[in-house]
């Protein structure tokens, strides 16, 4: 699959880390792009995802 996205970012509130656990493996098997699982604490979210805008780098997904 030729892609222009080399890398994916999943952010989400700490408390749902491992209900998510599974959506960078499947994705990545899938599709082949390495997915990344930041998990952080639910009012440091939205801090976190500022800092990623501000520096140019643009999150793929969003959840909370």
């Amino acid at each position: 699959m030729s892609s222009q996205i080399w890398a994916v970012s999943l952010y989400n509130a700490g408390g749902l880390k491992t209900a998510f656990g599974e959506i960078p493996k499947n994705f990545t098997a899938k599709y082949d792009i390495p997915v990344t699982q930041v998990s952080v604490f639910c009012g440091w979210l939205r801090e976190r995802i500022e800092q990623e805008l501000l520096s140019k780098k643009h999150p793929q997904m969003f959840m909370d």
